[in-house]
């Protein structure tokens, strides 16, 4: 049976999206995707490698007259980031992908669609399987884990590699590559509290509809942090009187700006309608400066049941200081190249289970502003009492002024498509970074079809472009 993009050409790229969208593939389950491509390898007579964290290369041998050309490596992420609505009842463990066209797109029913990466392993898939291409030899490597650190990307056994030409197809749009990235660090925030029994009435707060976003790419569009917004709010409120929290939980990923954010307080009987006022006062202020720009946002203010406990007043105060002071966003611009993002850093996730746990993500293209960053974030952490854990991180991407890849793309473009390329630098992170650190004199550039709405469900593919991009991919490979 003809699958739902089938409409679309070719065929063979889209089907091969389709499939894998049917299997679940977040970040620290790509296995099921793995085996998948171990299959297609063996059904199609090539030559595989898999690792232990289910990173796989797949091996094609350069066809006739192109034996002499440079081995090209092809490269591409496996996982996805799992975000969706609040009404969905997806499971991301179990459940395939809902597709959805419409108007010449393709998106997901409430989540996520996994464009970001899948268009990249679907256009090597169907290289591999296309005959009558002419192309060098190609290593395909899919790694695992982009999403939350590039670790497929710091795993991968880089000696079963023999290419030092490397196009990452995790790019986009049309006619642009990325030529530089921003290095990224991951910083964990822990502080233990007590508990003890209520007394009062308890208030629950809950923030959605914003539009979040992948904290490199979209950072720069300083769209509301839902744990920010509860700090306001937690703030107001404890300012009316004092207040406990009972839980408090916000954001999924330290790479994805945060769209929503709930907790409940609990405040004394004669205290309570005095904190609900504040709380109101503060939800119609937050609207009041956020609803042009995020006409979805939304902040529900209701009584709610006694919690079984709430958290000491003093680590109360404790978190209420931290996400009030924390700092979140664009921290430093280059205004010589037109006010680009050059340090920044995002407040992640936020939870409490037997402690509050806070996770950010600092991004920089200068490593010692990401640094300096850290510290700050470090000295804040110490006063207020938190413990301080740095995760792993990953280099930045810089520059490189020759590039036989580039002069390649943009030949290509304009002889082919009689168009000129754009070469840009993002402050997101990039597996190129990590490969280019760890395989002296690679030479790299990201490609890829145009998506919208990266980490979150809004997330949509236009499908002419991952037409268009795997045909330029195609043309390319010619003249490497």
């Amino acid at each position: 049976m003809a699958g739902k993009l089938s409409v679309f050409e070719p065929q063979a790229l889209f089907g091969y999206f389709e499939d894998l969208c049917a299997i679940p593939h977040g970040s620290k389950n790509e296995s099921g995707l793995a085996d998948y491509l171990v299959a297609f390898a063996e059904q199609h007579g090539l030559r595989w490698y898999r690792d232990a964290v289910h990173n796989v290369v797949i091996y094609k041998d350069a066809t006739p007259g192109m034996e002499e050309r440079p081995v090209v490596i092809l490269q591409g992420h496996t996982d996805m980031v799992c975000e969706k609505i609040a009404s969905s009842a997806h499971d991301f463990e179990h459940d395939g992908i809902d597709l959805i066209v419409e108007d010449g797109w393709i998106r997901a029913n409430g989540t996520t669609l996994g464009a970001d990466n899948g268009t990249a392993v679907a256009m090597m898939l169907a290289l591999l399987a296309e005959e009558g291409v002419a192309h060098p030899a190609l290593e395909c490597v899919f790694t695992v884990q982009e999403e939350i650190g590039l670790v497929g990307a710091r795993e991968l056994d880089v000696n079963v590699l023999k290419g030092r030409l490397l196009l990452n197809l995790d790019g986009g749009p049309d006619f642009a590559a990325c030529v530089s990235c921003a290095g990224g660090y991951h910083i964990d925030l822990r502080r233990r509290y007590a508990t003890e029994l209520p007394k009062g009435k308890a208030i629950r707060v809950t923030i959605g509809g914003l539009p979040g976003g992948h904290s490199g790419v979209e950072i720069q569009k300083e769209y509301s942090n839902a744990i920010k917004l509860a700090g306001r709010l937690l703030q107001a409120a404890r300012t009316a009187a004092p207040i406990q929290i009972a839980e408090i939980a916000g954001g999924g990923k330290d790479n994805a700006i945060p769209r929503d954010c709930g907790f409940t307080v609990v405040t004394s009987c004669c205290a309570a309608e005095k904190v609900m006022a504040a709380l109101n006062e503060m939800k119609t202020t937050i609207l009041g400066e956020i609803l042009a720009a995020e006409p979805e946002a939304e902040i529900v203010i209701e009584e709610a049941a006694l919690p079984a406990t709430v958290i000491a007043l003093s680590d109360t105060n404790a978190l209420i200081d931290l996400l009030l002071l924390s700092p979140h966003g664009v921290l430093a611009t280059d205004v010589r190249n037109g006010g680009f993002v050059t340090s920044s850093v995002n407040l992640g996730i936020l939870s409490s289970d037997g402690a509050f746990r806070v996770t950010y993500m600092a991004r920089a293209s200068i490593d010692s502003l990401a640094q300096n960053t850290i510290e700050e974030i470090k000295v804040l952490a110490k006063v207020l009492g938190f413990e301080v854990t740095e995760l792993d991180g990953y280099p930045g991407w810089p520059y490189a002024e020759v590039s036989p890849l580039r002069d390649a793309l943009e030949k290509c473009a304009r002889k082919k498509y009689d168009h000129g390329y754009t070469f840009e630098r993002t402050h997101g992170g990039l597996e190129c970074g990590v490969l280019a650190g760890r395989m002296p004199g690679l030479d790299a550039v990201s490609i890829g079809a145009h998506a919208t709405g990266a980490h979150t469900p809004e997330e949509k593919l236009e499908a002419a472009s991952l037409s268009l991009n795997y045909a330029f991919l195609k043309d390319v490979l010619l003249m490497l």
